[in-house]
């Protein structure tokens, strides 16, 4: 987590520095949209393997869209929405010792639906909180019966999930975004369903990761 927060300030404070050389930004009083595309690095217990809380998950990629108008009579505020979706693949998953004869594979795939509110430090640099919903997707999960490989359905877990970051305009149009996101789903993995003596597990954990992102306005 330390090095995440380091990570971002650093960042951020590169953009304050040059922000000192004006580059083009979207008109504060006008609406803008971006699209981006990003490296999402995982943090905390997401990224752990080890306990009942460990996501296993690796570094991975996703993209997104965000909207952006001002607040009406704020100069320095706007409101909006932002649209992401983050694939982050699964290595040495602890289910793979909790539950027997099963395969762990695939990628975590999340897509979240923020609304968020930006407020501008200067010409070319603004921090920014967002909430909403994550529809969190689990990994793939194959069990050897004796008889054969079946997949395991699990089904997508739809949960509050939030964010916070900041963005550095570059260049004219472009601009780099940094921004934390976490959720929490829990996921109900139906195991040993080929058998009378089926049983249903729960899984739940934390999803942090940080999405540092290249984009695009409009």
């Amino acid at each position: 987590m330390n090095r995440v927060i380091l990570l971002m300030v650093l960042l951020l404070s590169s953009g304050i520095v040059s922000a000192q050389d004006s580059v083009w930004v979207p008109d504060k009083n006008e609406r803008w949209f971006g699209v981006f595309g990003s490296f999402v690095k995982v943090t905390s217990d997401f990224r752990s393997d080890e306990g009942e809380s460990a996501g296993a998950a690796k570094n991975g990629f996703g993209g997104g869209l965000m909207f952006y108008s001002p607040l009406r009579h704020s100069p320095t505020m706007s409101v909006g929405f932002e649209a992401r979706l983050t694939m982050n693949p699964i290595g040495n998953s602890p289910l793979e010792d909790i539950l027997e004869n099963v395969e762990v594979k695939g990628t975590y795939t999340n897509v979240w639906l923020l609304g968020g509110i930006i407020l501008d430090i200067n010409n070319a640099l603004s921090v920014k909180g967002l909430a909403g919903v994550v529809m969190a997707d689990f990994p793939e999960i194959e069990q050897d019966n004796g008889f054969g490989k079946f997949k395991i359905d699990i089904a997508t877990e739809s949960v509050f999930g939030y964010g916070v970051g900041g963005t550095i305009w570059i260049a004219p149009s472009s601009f780099i975004d940094v921004t934390y996101l976490v959720c929490e789903p829990g996921f109900e993995i139906q195991y040993n369903s080929s058998t009378p003596n089926s049983k249903t597990v729960k899984v739940g954990h934390d999803e942090s990761m940080v999405a540092i992102s290249l984009g695009f306005a409009f």
